[in-house]
This record gives C-alpha cells, structure tokens and sequence, in this order.
C-alpha cells in the first residue's frame, strides 16, 4: 500500500517524464506517451519550476518526433503559464532555447534569432544544462543564418568542455551538429571524425533521435561515413540508424536548405534519388548501394536511370559530374 501510495505523489511524476525522455530518444514513441501522460497527471499541481520546464521539454520533443511543430511550440509557450512561481531567468533562458529551436525547423529563422539573444543575456555566463541548451540554439540558428565559420567556433570550446566532463548526451548532439556544418564546408574528414565520435557514444546507450531530427543531410553523412567504415559494432549501429530515417513521414532537416539547386532542375531529383547520387559519386558499386539502403539492385539502377534522365547524363561520370557543377553534389 506505501509503495502505491509512493507512486501517486507528484514527485514520481519527475521519474516518468525523465522515463518518457529516453525512450523518445530511442524512439519507443508510444511507450514515452505514456509515461509523459503519467508525469503530467502526477506534476500538474505541483507548481514546481522543474516539473513544469521538464516537462515543456519532454512534450515537445515528443511531438517534433510526430512532427507536429506547432504542437511542440505551443508545449513550450504553454509552460510559463502552467508554472505557480515566477519563471526564474535561467528556467526562462532553457524555455527560449527550446522555442528557438522548433522555430528553427519551422524556418522562422529570425524570430529563432530574437529567442536566442534574449536567452544568451538571461543564461549570462553559466556553464551547466542552461547554458548548453542556449548555445546549441544559438549554433542552430547561426547555421540556418549560413554562418556556418562563426557556428563552428562557437561549438569548439563546448563540445571539448562536455567531453572533458564526460557529459556524453551533449557531446553527442554537438559532435552531430558540428559534423553537419563540416559537410556544409565539404570537409568530409573532419565531419567523418564527429560522426564516427557521436556515433560510438551513441551505440552504448541506443541513442536514435538525436539524429534522425537532423534529417536527410544526416542521413546522407551517415551514407557517406557508411562507403568508408569499418565492420564492426559500430557499422552495424549506423546501419541500423539509416534504415530509420526512411520511416520517418515528413523529415524535417534542421539544415535548411536554401533555394537548393535541385529546385531549379526542371525535374528534381527525389530524396532517395540524392541518396543514390551520393553515394555513386563515392564511387559505390550499383549492388554495395542497394545493401546500403536495403533495396534490391534492380531498385538502384532503375534510380540510376532516372537520375539520368533528369540531368541529362550518359552515365554515372557525367551525372555526378552535372551535379557538381548544378551545386547539387559539393
């Protein structure tokens, strides 16, 4: 009866919403739903500054894994009015960071831009979660600002931070992130290096969404890191990651690509035809693609035909060539 009894008070709540926390990031989206249904019903009297943040930010997660951004954002304006207290500024701060963040992959690049500097000031000089939510938000927008050069120092000096500390969550998302503004660059080596670092961290502990949120630059990176790995645990994870993201309905790309050169093809390659490019200008065989993305042959090089057609080529040296020079492949 006292361990029942235990369960019910609004303390347990934190426990099931940091339960729904993991398996979002694991991707068990239904199994989180309800463990967040059981923190909210346990927190929602509480009144405490911590279950009410924490919880803006586990919804909203959850509904950017449903790819509902609306929903997410009103989860986050939600949160100052569900709080008794007065929002403190720190709490304020990680609020705007999460706003940002969904309005980044809305492409609300500017209003993402004003959420940040009000954060940064609130955040001030602190160095723990708050500032490291801000930061990240303040990466993601100076990336769809295509200040990738600025982004990329700003990253430097935290990510080493989070890594000496052994803060492996955050030395994940940043290493993903910097790994995609390296491939803005075209520097693969460097953005293999992050991927490769994130990637074995993330193996231990099944991290999932951290990477499918980034989308299909993501999913090509990881197709591009895939031509050149290893065999081992570490393959066999990334394997499994890309055959994720062609489930996800909708994919949202927190790189936004801006007036791409495939738009103005007076047919436009397909996602999965960008892929099969990628990977051709990679020098892959028509059979290692199709092992890659989990598809017969007969499949690649029906892509293969198409991808063609649509931009005029012979074969595979013209085609990967004409993207080069379209601005479709760096």
């Amino acid at each position: 009866m006292q361990a029942k009894g235990m369960a019910r008070l609004p303390a347990a709540g934190i426990l099931h919403i940091a339960m729904s926390e993991v398996l979002v990031e694991r991707n068990d989206l239904a199994a989180a739903e309800a463990h967040l249904s059981q923190g909210m019903e346990l927190g929602k009297w509480s009144g405490r500054l911590d279950a009410a943040k924490n919880t803006a930010n586990a919804l909203s997660r959850l509904r950017q894994a449903r790819h509902d951004l609306c929903g997410a954002l009103a989860a986050v304006k939600e949160a100052e009015a569900a709080l008794i207290e007065p929002l403190f500024p720190l709490a304020k701060a990680e609020l705007l960071a999460l706003e940002a963040r969904i309005l980044v992959r809305q492409g609300s690049v500017s209003e993402a831009a004003q959420c940040v500097e009000e954060a940064v000031h609130l955040s001030g000089q602190d160095r723990g979660q708050t500032g490291e939510m801000v930061t990240l938000a303040a990466a993601r927008v100076m990336l769809a600002q295509s200040k990738t050069d600025e982004a990329i120092v700003n990253l430097t000096q935290p990510l080493a931070a989070a890594d000496e500390s052994g803060r492996w969550g955050m030395v994940i998302e940043l290493s993903i992130l910097r790994s995609l503004m390296l491939i803005r660059k075209g520097n693969f080596r460097e953005a293999g290096i992050d991927l490769e670092r994130a990637l074995t961290l993330a193996e231990h502990d099944g991290f999932v969404r951290v990477f499918l949120e980034e989308g299909q630059p993501m999913q090509i990176l990881i197709a591009q890191w895939l031509a050149h790995a290893k065999s081992g645990p570490i393959r066999d994870y990334a394997i499994q990651l890309f055959s994720q993201f062609d489930a996800e309905p909708n994919a949202v790309s927190t790189v936004p690509a801006k007036d791409s050169p495939n738009d103005h093809l007076a047919e436009p390659l397909s996602q999965r035809e960008l892929e099969v490019l990628s990977l051709m200008a990679l020098g892959r065989t028509n059979l290692e693609i199709a092992q890659l993305l989990f598809v017969a042959r007969g499949t690649i090089k029906a892509h293969a035909a198409s991808i063609f057609r649509k931009l005029d080529a012979a074969n595979r040296t013209e085609a990967v060539a004409r993207a080069r020079q379209l601005g479709i492949l760096p």
